[in-house]
């Protein structure tokens, strides 16, 4: 296991990016989290055997070695970090004396508790930024106190005494200068250099440093004499035929030279010449990049271009290209010499190439159209595109076991790089391959000849080791009937449902599926319960299966006679073990003749038995969920009857064709961003060994492959045969199998142009086919550096391929229905995640989607979901701390599983589910089962059992303990019982019935949603919990049209209304307009009884919708012939109402105030939501029988322009007149502050005016009366503070209470006394009641200083919020991110806010325009850590504790901008951002 490396992520084999708070350490695979919450490898399978005597480990390879052995190695209880640099003996010292360390905990725990330096300097662990210990070493002393003159200086680091990793950076503190995040693995064991780490530190750019667990030096040769050529890492860069660029300059006069070497080897004499090669050309002197180099390499836009003279043909440059390459400079360096004597050296620094780039510009076009792989004609022809290699054979195999055959020499085509050879069928079909690749490796510098599987193989032997010959076309490789098969169409994307489902798991533990065929392809073609089961989704209006990764995986061992799974013996299990006496059944206590499965039964759930015993089987059973390409256009063979060969490919393709004739059509889930290995050492690396360094994503300076996607090294799909790899397996996918779909794992590592020009190449052989991707933006690597456009969520947008929606899912999974929490973002997921949709929000104001993170341009782009694969089940989110209340009943349990489930459902977009989850689906609180085996991946098609409670689960997170799995384990509501896993399903199928059987719930175009979709339930009354959602079919003018009718798209209704009912008691939301509903149909005769007595009734002109508890209810509008009246989608205030004026400022003008008649920002009317704008102004007196005049208008005087004859006194309410020529008048008795209010919600050219005096209490003192101060005292210590605009406040220190009682009230309790019924949540309104009897209720739960604020605008419905003032007082908190020059790093004065008041923390910062990322957090990225999605100018957006997103912002204008981060309402806090200019 490779000792250092960056960062990483939580859980392992799997697919997807966390996005969730994580309060513990998130662990790189295969580390999990271990009982005691650190980071550890407790399978002995993932640990690589031992080295032969005389080598070391150094990562995957065993290495003689060769280096000196450090003057000082890491003690027992610590760790040592070396760091070096070139240069001089005194730039050295001075270099070392600027460095120090940056140290965490994320990945397991592995420090001590603080940390001493060489200066004697204490610090604590977690390190505080910028501040760090120094090196440890010292400039002069004896061996093991100085500086190391091999490896420079070292940090000694106390390791924890449990821990297993600890993080750290090295850096300059106070710049911007620091490598890339590290950590370290705590190996306990005595193996040389364990817990020891070597960093040689790269000047340009510390991000490019090279990081190793063996001792390395700054140059090729370790030598203590500075050499006259120093030889490093493979530094430049080959771009196009005729340019290298490096990151080193060098003067006029001095050369730069290119040397090449066919036998590789190249090295320097102590005279600095190059030893081993030849000249291949001098190079022209340095100069800058073109724009069009700069944007070919972006990361790399600030290098030297070196030039190759002209004259060098491409031919002597292909030629070249084959060969090693190293590329030397020389430079004068001023020195001392022996003598004291001041004198200048010319001196050298050579590196090796990166060459990718080049191959792409010398080979990519005339190779686009070549068919690699295997290709049958008039014979059979292997292709394979190899352009740097020097030679390569075509090995053939046969005979059981494989024995070579012939070995075959390829033919290379100096055009297209492709190597080839053409064989009979009679000679090579059928036969296994492999090819044998001579190439120049630049990691190991060395020419290395290595036999390597076809990248393009369709069949292969047993775990892939041998490539096959196979032509897809025989008929003995199809099923009966395989050609022209029914393939059941789907008129449009948005009319699909997509069921995830993973290969092993559908049946390997079903009693009704053949044994031969359990957690086979060939499942799916018998009429088991399983099969049964989903036919009868199918039925009920599922379309699309989506497959976990079918391709060829490099983990799971497809020999079945090797494996260990459930019901393997556990004499079995024992004799394969690498350790016995770690595995506690191997001790004898247990039968060797009982059966895994028959011991797991016996365990105790409450008991960690389970747990180690599936941990003991992990890497030895079958189960694996594939997220680990090895080859990327063969089937997995552990899926297949047998492994060996073809069968494989005819029983994929069996198997889509049993579920084409189900009615489904096929999705495959596609892993291109990664692969499970790389290098030459790895028996499942292929790529790498056929052209070194092109296909993976690799440090620019040092050429070690990138790890950036967390689960394999990353492939470099910006490079264009990579891209046409992507493109030709889809396709081949498409044509061979039969596939409808595909999903993109980890697409944001991918160009978008990779994904859109797979799409278009697939939709030419099948123009059904659709795309969709698990696009988040990429947390590590450099893929954001050197992609000009990724394909993340918003840059897919407009593209027709579809991304999973978090903003949906987020909220769902954290159960806010339930809890009360925002769910503005669960109505954009309804409304297909549009960003242009209009939404009201809590606060009444009416915003785009986009502000709470919708992205999409058309619904088809909306995967909408509540969880997959990764993280937990549903069953399993809703059993987290605090998701729903503890003493839920298990019927309510299963209504509110029922009622989340309906959401995607019913969303416009593409509902996705998790097979299984609406069978209640449990993986015992497991979030990560990628590799827990059968036991906890077990889905049980009789729906006795959901699997709840079968073990301690194999991995634990975000705080979850042991103690809290087998508390809620032993909640007798937790654990349904059949009945309710069959209402669960019965009602699952009931809400596809009726989302399928209307074409209003597949709306295909935004603007159909827009103009049919709304909610009636947002503003300031919105119930917490509950959503209504109708879509309109009436009689209409479509939105934003003039003269559109609008489309009778269901000639069976002409309205839907969906109400979500997330509240523990029956709500009765009533809707303006509303008439003619009743409950559809299939509700009407649900298998849930509850929803039968869901009911609609007239109100006068509007209608009320009841709704039981815990249920969603869906009524529609019949239809009665001719298309009739619908329900408009801004049928209520409850609407999303469109903003009167639109983007057109408003203001009043006149000698009103001092900013008169000129529109000025003084006197600009607010927006308010609601059609309602208003603005406080200073307004003088009149003078007797002289009113103030004013008018209502835009800058210009033209819509608005309003005004009227009327004389107003302050109170009155007047009608205006657009277009009128008339002033308005005004008598003013008294000099103040008075409120404009004008209601434009009903009419922008007659709308209303309103002139009132805010102080609406003015006559009257007001109080804050209860428990929270006290019932009778009525003084200045509890007497509301007018603040203007009719605002009122006090601020009070609580302490941690329940049940605080408290009202607002005067002195006589009468004049004034407000009340309600509704218990009061922290930052959430609560309407008021004059007279009422009932106290309002408050719980504290940390003690503080509470604001309450009365708002009293509307002094005939006030209403009241009480919120913790300077939540983060304890904890400075700062802008982090691109928007400072204190960057990601720093937290200082530079991006420290400042608390306001109110609630409210800003900073104002001067920006220049451009595109920026940034997060709100506290400087140990700890709490707060607040991100979310991008924020637009002027509109909150809201954050989110613990999320991995970075908050977006795009500046067009340079100029000082104002954050406002607001956490009056903790559940939602927003963050703002204001032009100041």
């Amino acid at each position: 296991m490779l000792g250092v490396f960056a960062l990483s992520s939580c859980g392992g084999g799997g697919s997807g990016t966390n996005n969730n708070a994580a309060e513990l350490p998130t662990c790189r695979d295969p580390q999990v989290l271990l009982d005691n919450g650190v980071c550890g490898d407790p399978r002995p399978p993932f640990e690589l055997p031992a080295c032969p005597e005389g080598t070391i480990r150094s990562g995957a390879d065993c290495i003689v070695p060769d280096f000196p052995v450090p003057e000082r190695l890491a003690g027992p209880n610590e760790a040592v970090i070396f760091v070096n640099v070139d240069g001089s003996p005194d730039e050295k010292k001075a270099a070392f004396a600027r460095y120090n360390l940056h140290l965490w905990q994320a990945c397991g725990n592995g420090w001590g508790d603080s940390v001493k330096d060489g200066n004697d300097a204490t610090y604590t662990i977690p390190t505080t930024w910028p501040n760090g210990p120094g090196v440890a070493s010292k400039n002069e002393g004896e061996p093991g106190v100085r500086h190391d003159p091999y490896y420079g200086a070292y940090f000694v680091i106390p390791i924890s005494a449990t821990g297993t990793c600890g993080n750290f950076i090295v850096k300059v503190p106070n710049t911007t200068n620091q490598t890339n995040d590290l950590s370290l693995t705590i190996n306990r064991t005595t193996a040389d250099y364990a817990r020891m780490a070597w960093v040689i530190v790269n000047t340009e750019n510390m991000r490019n440093s090279r990081v190793s667990n063996v001792p390395i030096c700054i140059n090729d040769r370790c030598t203590l004499e500075r050499p006259m050529l120093a030889i490093s890492d493979v530094e430049a860069h080959w771009i196009s035929p005729h340019t290298i660029i490096w990151n080193r300059s060098f003067a006029a006069g001095k050369t730069v030279e290119l040397y090449r070497s066919t036998a590789g080897g190249m090295t320097d004499n102590e005279a600095g010449a190059v030893v081993g090669g030849d000249l291949f050309a001098t190079l022209g002197a340095g100069r800058e990049m073109t724009g069009e180099e700069q944007a070919l390499v972006p990361h790399l836009a600030n290098y030297i271009a070196y030039d190759l003279p002209a004259e060098i043909s491409i031919d002597s440059i292909k030629s070249a290209l084959k060969d090693e390459l190293l590329i030397v400079g020389r430079y004068d360096s001023v020195e001392e010499n022996e003598q004291g004597q001041t004198v200048t050296v010319e001196r050298g620094r050579g590196t090796r190439l990166q060459l990718p780039h080049v191959l792409d510009a010398l080979y990519a076009d005339n190779a686009a159209d070549e068919k690699l792989g295997v290709s049958y004609g008039s014979g059979v022809t292997a292709k394979v595109w190899a352009p740097t290699a020097q030679n390569v054979d075509l090995r053939v195999f046969s005979g059981d076991p494989l024995r070579v055959s012939a070995t075959l020499p390829m033919t290379f085509d100096a055009n297209t790089g492709v190597w080839s050879v053409t064989g009979s069928v009679a000679e090579l079909d059928r036969k296994f391959y492999r090819f044998r690749v001579t190439a120049f490796h630049p990691l190991q510098k060395a020419v290395r000849r290595l036999e390597v599987t076809d990248p393009y193989s369709v069949s292969l032997s047993t775990n892939g080791r041998h490539s096959q010959f196979v032509n897809l076309d025989d008929a003995d490789t199809k099923p009966a009937g395989w050609d022209g098969h029914f393939i059941p169409e789907v008129t449009a994307p948005e009319n699909m449902a997509i069921y995830e489902a993973h290969i092993r798991d559908f049946s390997i533990n079903d009693a009704s599926t053949s044994p031969s065929y359990r957690g086979k392809y060939l499942a799916f073609t018998e009429n088991s319960l399983p099969v049964q089961h989903l036919r009868s989704l199918a039925d009920a209006g599922l379309t699309h299966v989506h497959f976990l990764p079918t391709n060829d995986g490099a983990t799971v061992k497809e020999d079945f006679g090797s494996q260990v799974n459930l019901d393997s013996y556990i004499l079995e299990l024992c004799q394969r073990v690498s350790n016995r006496s770690s595995v506690s059944v191997c001790d004898g206590s247990v039968p060797n003749n009982s059966t895994v499965r028959q011991v797991l039964e016996s365990y105790d759930p409450q008991t960690p038995a389970a747990r180690e015993l599936i941990a003991a089987i992990a890497d030895l059973d079958g189960f694996n969920w594939g997220y680990d390409p090895h080859h990327f256009n063969a089937p997995e063979g552990g899926y297949s009857t047998d492994p060996q060969g073809f069968t494989r490919v005819k029983e994929m393709r069996a198997m889509n064709m049993a579920v084409h004739e189900m009615g489904l059509r096929v999705v495959m889930d596609v892993v291109y961003p990664h692969t499970l290995s790389s290098g030459i050492s790895a028996a499942d690396s292929v790529f790498d060994k056929v052209v070194p360094g092109y296909y993976y994503r690799t440090n620019p300076a040092t050429a070690v492959v990138e790890d950036g996607t967390r689960a394999g090294p990353d492939t470099a799909t910006e490079h264009r045969m990579m891209g046409k790899f992507v493109a030709d397996s889809v396709v081949q996918w498409a044509q061979h199998y039969k596939v409808d779909g595909f999903r993109f794992d980890q697409s944001g590592y991918m160009p978008k142009s990779v994904l859109v020009n797979a799409y278009e190449a697939t939709k030419a052989v099948d123009p059904d086919t659709y795309f969709y991707a698990e696009a988040w933006t990429p947390m590590w690597g450099t893929s954001g550096d050197r992609i000009a456009e990724r394909a993340v969520q918003e840059a897919l947008a407009g593209t027709g391929i579809g991304t999973f929606n978090d903003r949906i899912r987020n909220p769902l999974q954290q159960m806010a229905l339930i809890n009360g929490g925002n769910v503005d973002a669960i109505r954009a997921g309804l409304a297909g995640n549009l960003k242009d949709f209009k939404l009201k929000t809590k606060s009444g104001a009416v915003i785009n989607a986009s502000t709470v993170g919708a992205y999409n341009l058309d619904p088809q782009e909306a995967i909408n979901y509540v969880e997959k694969h990764d993280n937990e089940t549903l069953w399993d989110w809703m059993h987290r701390p605090g998701a729903v209340p503890a003493d839920m009943s298990i019927a309510n349990r299963t209504r509110v599983s029922s009622l989340t489930l309906s959401i995607p459902l019913l969303s416009q977009g593409v509902p996705f589910v998790q097979m299984g989850t609406e069978l209640l689906r449990s993986k015992s609180m497991s979030p990560n089962s990628y590799n827990a085996g059968d036991w906890f991946n077990k889905v049980d098609f009789t729906k006795q059992t959901n699997n709840w409670g079968v073990g301690l689960p194999p991995e634990l997170r975000d705080g979850i303990t042991d103690d809290y799995v087998k508390g809620v384990f032993a909640n007798p509501q937790t654990k349904p019982e059949p009945s309710h896993i069959e209402q669960a399903s019965a009602v699952f199928t009931e809400f596809l019935r009726i989302a399928s059987g209307s074409p209003l719930f597949s709306l295909q175009t935004a603007e159909q949603v827009i103009d049919r979709v709304g909610f009636h339930d947002g503003g300031k009354t919105q119930v917490s919990g509950l959503i209504v959602m109708s879509i309109d079919d009436g009689v209409g003018t479509v939105a934003g049209t003039e003269s559109t009718a609008r489309a009778d798209l269901d000639s069976a209704v002409d309205a839907i209304v969906v109400v979500i009912n997330a509240t523990a008691t029956t709500q009765s939301p009533t809707v303006k307009t509303a008439a003619g509903f009743t409950l559809h149909h299939i509700q009407q005769n649900s298998a849930d009884a509850v929803v039968k007595t869901a009911s609609f009734a007239a109100e006068g002109d509007d209608g009320v919708f009841t709704v039981p508890a815990y249920t969603t209810a869906v009524f529609v509008k019949t239809q009665a012939g001719a298309q009739g009246a619908g329900l408009s989608a801004t049928a209520t205030l409850g609407s999303s109402v469109a903003v009167p004026y639109g983007d057109t400022a408003v203001y009043v003008r006149g000698n009103v105030s001092p900013g008169g008649w000129d529109p000025v920002a003084t006197n600009r009317l607010v927006y308010e939501g609601d059609g309602i704008y208003s603005v406080l102004l200073a307004v003088p007196a009149s003078a007797v029988n002289n009113p103030i005049i004013f008018k209502v208008a835009e800058a210009n005087w033209s819509m608005p322009n309003l005004g009227s004859t009327a004389i107003m006194e302050i109170g009155d309410t007047i009608t205006l007149t657009q277009g009128s020529n008339d002033n308005i008048r005004i008598n003013v008795p008294t000099a103040g502050t008075y409120r404009f209010v004008l209601d434009a919600s009903e009419s922008t050219t007659a709308p209303t005016l309103t002139v009132e005096n805010p102080d609406v209490y003015r006559d009257v003192a007001v109080y804050l009366r209860g428990t929270v101060t006290s019932w009778d005292t009525t003084t200045s210590a509890n007497q509301f503070v007018h603040e203007g605009n009719s605002v009122y406040a006090i601020s009070i220190p609580l302490a941690v209470g329940d049940d605080f009682m408290f009202k607002i009230a005067s002195a006589d309790w009468s004049t004034v006394n407000l009340g309600s019924a509704t218990p009061v949540v922290l930052g959430e309104n609560v309407a008021l009641t004059q007279g009422s009897n009932d106290n309002l209720m408050l719980d504290i739960t940390v003690a503080g200083n509470y604001r309450f604020e009365v708002d009293a605008r509307n002094p005939d419905a006030p209403i009241v919020k009480v919120y913790r003032e300077d939540l983060f007082a304890a904890t400075p908190i700062y802008l982090r991110g691109t928007v400072s020059s204190a960057g990601w790093g720093d937290a200082n004065s530079i991006n420290q806010m400042t608390y306001a008041g109110k609630g409210l923390y800003t900073k104002t910062l001067t920006m220049a325009a451009g595109n920026y990322e940034f997060k709100v957090a506290e400087a140990n990225w700890s709490n707060p850590n607040l991100g979310g999605s991008a924020v637009v100018l002027g509109e909150p957006g809201e954050v989110t504790q613990g999320s991995n997103d970075n908050i977006g912002l795009s500046i067009t204008t340079a100029g000082d901008y104002r954050f406002t981060l607001d956490t009056r309402n903790p559940n939602a806090i927003t963050i703002r951002v204001d032009a100041l200019n």
